[in-house]
């Protein structure tokens, strides 16, 4: 009725609150349907748990197969073993976790991927591939979205994710560590937002997130 009356001012305010309605972030932000990575774009969690029971949750559309990306990674301290997920030239997905690897039918780029991970499984859009878990083991490196670390263990590898993010948790044990959902801040700055944590998560690398349309009416 308000917004009858004065449709000059008030509409805007019942948009906004319509897009407050049920959403995942708090006043402030703007929840957005997805973010853009650039190539060297990502986002550094800051939370190290590594586990054989862990599950990772991902949805993302690729936009080039022109070089390996990383999607995620968390590299352990112990010799050469790797936890990883990224997609190759030729379109196909890798999921690795040490000696477990798991390769998937090649993917598309402008397709929308919802990707799950464990140790001994990878489902994408509903399809699963399966084998034996390997052994668990400890590390002291973050989780990164969008890259991973180095064989150095120093630094940030460069072979990094470009396309759309539209979501990524990390669960543990049935808890989950990190829920990340694209925002941007009261200044048009542009990340994630963590639900658990209450954390806005911004670019950690080079070059600029782009925000993608405003979920209405969540």
């Amino acid at each position: 009725a308000t917004g009858a009356q004065d449709p000059n001012g008030t509409l805007w305010e019942i948009q906004d609150d319509l897009l407050a309605i049920n959403a995942k972030v708090p006043y402030g932000y703007t929840e957005l349907q997805y973010i853009e990575f650039d190539g060297n774009t990502y986002i550094d969690t800051g939370i190290t748990p590594l586990n054989s029971g862990a599950t990772i949750n991902m949805k993302i559309t690729p936009s080039t197969m022109a070089n390996l990306q990383f999607l995620y990674g968390q590299n352990p301290t112990e010799g050469m073993q790797q936890v990883g997920c990224f997609l190759y030239t030729n379109g196909k997905i890798s999921w690795q976790y040490s000696a477990l690897r798991l390769v998937t039918d090649v993917v598309a780029v402008g397709t929308t991927y919802d990707i799950t991970l464990g140790n001994g499984s990878v489902t994408i859009n509903g399809t699963t591939i399966t084998g034996t878990p390997d052994t668990p083991f400890t590390t002291n490196m973050t989780v990164l979205v969008g890259a991973a670390w180095a064989s150095n263990y120093t630094s940030v590898d460069g072979r990094r994710f470009v396309g759309k993010v539209y979501a990524f948790s990390y669960k543990l044990g049935g808890q989950t560590l990190v829920n990340l959902v694209p925002a941007k801040n009261s200044s048009n700055v542009v990340g994630m937002y963590d639900t658990v944590s209450g954390t806005f998560f911004t670019n950690a690398g080079d070059g600029n997130f782009t925000a993608g349309p405003p979920v209405v009416g969540n």
